[in-house]
């Protein structure tokens, strides 16, 4: 039967159900747990012998990276599918596609890839990698319904309804309010995961039951960093500032599963972007399993206070709240003996620095490789600077074992001791440009390595001396040719303009005036006047324009004003209002007809009298499109 927690409880007042005991501390119902005592760290194990002074080295080579399609050297050394190859026969750059390392007999295997060693002890964290590209974005699923409620506060919500969810800022405890009480779902404060039991014995299947009568509409899941507000019994929530998942019972919002039960494994690859989902799926809180599910739905057992997914045509449990306390810890096992020495595999990639071990018999320096030849210069290069210690020293500067003189740009160096990467800043000092200090005193024969990285120019880039303003625009003035075009004036636009020389200009928005001719569709005026103003934006233009007919003289029909443009053909007329405000305020209409060069007044007003009449003064506005 449902849990049904007891009214009106006092404070430390308890109540078990299963196997779960809750203790009502006056705001909301919390579980009790017993945590086991963590186990005793196992001793350390020895340290392992020294391994044997190592044979001189083989001639040297020119470590060219990962294989690519280029020309090749003899002695040049690549890596390839994990394992390193030395070039024995040149090869040239049209060769390439023909001679693939571990396929073509011009490479011979120079080192094979190493087995993995075990697990080292954890170094110093490392700076944080920069942000990957964005991935791409999926396509946008359907619309949920409505959320139920979730509150994130120090003090439990007031005005709760069953299923709604509350996180306690305080503690970092989840609750959800069931049964008119405030119930803690889970604790930032559980303990480690016990072992897992030994899997009983599967059951007999039961007959199928009958199938029940269509269940309401599913529930509302909903994602956020706060809990939702206005849920109802069986909401669920998934918190995405913690990782946890809730489900609305009773009024409240009660931990079915948290991102903190036992440690997260490591994150594997990022699938790729699957298509639309459907519509959410089902929430459902009952004590009886629902009917009618589909795959991802889920449901709270309100019996037993487990939570359950939808799966494969079955309900498979995904959390429980009858997780046992977690047992101690075993002791640590005996350390096994050292292993004999495998081959040396490629250098991986740097992890980060560990402490530093006791230092082992120097090895006899292997004859120095006779050099390369010299490679195409590039558009930045490495140097590297070698120095032997005599013992004692903690810098290295002048000249190094190839009588090259240090010199680096600080900051742009890499310090390697007997082949291990130190830390710029801890473990030595590089400012000058011309020595390297601070490092702990050298022991005779140690090698100190110095990578230098020179800048290299970027060709056709943009500079800031080509703009000489705030809002001045790099443009393009003809094929491969950028030119600037100054800022505007305040609140003025671009405009795309082709007899300009940047193919753009800036237009203040000011109004332009042009001065009209006036004629008469039939007859000639005696004395006629008239002045406009215009302002186009892009195809649109508008105007507002006065005529002023002194004398009229032989003048009748319509008045006739040219336009500052050609009106745009397919469009119709574009139509305006007259108004006479010199002598009788008379109205007649204004338009310009589909591909019209001139603007018309009609000769007659809208009470029938004549337009024309002298000492008559005209205005009119309106907008058309432009040709």
């Amino acid at each position: 039967m449902p849990i049904d927690f007891p009214n009106s409880p006092t404070v430390n007042d308890e109540f078990t159900s299963g196997s779960t005991t809750w203790r009502w501390d006056g705001s909301v119902w919390k579980v009790v747990r017993d945590f086991a005592p963590t186990g005793a760290t196992g001793a350390v194990g020895p340290t392992g012998a020294v391994g044997q002074t190592g044979s001189t080295g083989a001639q040297g080579v020119n470590w060219r990276g990962a294989w690519d399609l280029v020309a090749y050297e003899v002695d040049d050394v690549v890596i390839y599918s994990g394992n390193s190859y030395i070039c024995v026969t040149a090869i040239s750059a049209g060769e390439s596609t023909s001679h693939t390392p571990g396929v073509s007999a011009r490479w011979e295997l120079f080192t094979a890839k190493g087995n993995t060693g075990n697990t080292g002890a954890v170094g110093v964290t490392g700076p944080t990698g920069a942000v990957g590209n964005t991935g791409v974005t999926g396509s946008t699923g359907a619309t949920g319904e409505t959320g139920a409620m979730s509150t994130v506060a120090g003090s439990a919500p007031t005005g709760a309804e069953t299923g709604d969810l509350w996180y306690d800022s305080e503690s970092g405890n989840i609750y959800v309010y069931y049964d008119g009480f405030w119930v803690e779902a889970a604790s930032a404060n559980d303990g480690p995961t016990g072992n897992t039991g030994p899997t009983g014995a599967q059951g007999n299947t039961g007959n199928t039951g009958v199938t029940g009568p269509t269940g309401d509409d599913g529930e509302m899941s909903t994602a956020a960093g706060t809990a939702p507000t206005g849920a109802e019994t069986g909401d669920m929530w998934f918190d995405s500032e913690s990782g946890n998942i809730y489900v609305y019972y009773d009024g409240y919002w009660i931990e079915a599963a948290s991102a903190n039960d036992g440690p997260t494994g490591n994150t594997g690859p990022t699938g790729p972007t699957g298509p639309t989902g459907d519509e959410g799926q089902m929430a459902v809180a009952a004590t009886t399993a629902p009917t009618g599910a589909a795959t991802g739905d889920m449901w709270y057992d309100s019996e037993s206070g487990n939570v359950y997914v939808y799966y494969d045509g079955y309900w498979v449990e995904a959390a429980s709240a009858n997780d046992g306390p977690t047992g101690n810890t075993g002791p640590t096992g005996a350390v096994g003996s050292t292993g004999a020495t495998g081959n040396t595999g490629l250098t991986g990639n740097t992890g980060a620095v560990g402490a530093t071990g006791a230092i082992g018999v120097t090895g006899a320096t292997g004859a120095t490789g006779s050099t390369g030849a010299t490679g195409p210069t590039g558009t930045s290069t490495l140097t590297r600077y070698r120095f032997t210690a005599a013992g004692g020293e903690t810098g290295v500067s002048g000249a190094d074992d190839n009588a090259v003189t240090l010199a680096y740009t600080a900051g742009k160096e890499q310090l390697y001791l007997n082949g291990v990467l130190l830390v710029r800043g801890q473990d030595y000092t590089a400012s000058n440009g011309t020595s390297v200090t601070g490092l702990t005193a050298l022991t005779a024969s140690d090698v100190v390595e110095v990578l230098v990285f020179d800048n290299f120019a970027v060709a056709d880039a943009l500079v800031d001396t080509l703009v000489d303003a705030k809002g001045d625009l790099l443009v393009g003035t003809a094929a491969d040719t950028v030119g600037r075009l100054a800022v505007g004036s305040d609140y003025g636009f671009l405009q795309a303009i082709n007899a300009e020389t940047t193919g753009l200009d800036w237009n203040d928005g000011e109004w332009t005036s042009w001065n009209p001719t006036v004629t008469a569709s039939s007859g000639t005026a005696t004395t006629v006047s008239a002045q406009g103003w215009y302002q186009r934006v892009g195809k649109t233009c508008h105007v507002v324009f006065n005529v002023t007919t002194t004398t009229i003289g032989s003048a009748s029909g319509d008045i006739r004003v040219t336009a500052p443009f050609t009106a745009k053909t397919g469009h119709g007329s574009f139509f305006g209002m007259a108004r006479e405000q010199e002598l009788s305020n008379k109205i007649t209409q204004s338009f310009i007809l589909s591909g019209g060069t001139y603007f018309i007044l009609a000769g007659t007003t809208l009470d029938g009298a004549d337009a024309w009449y002298s000492g008559f003064r005209w205005y009119t506005s309106l907008t058309y499109e432009v040709a």
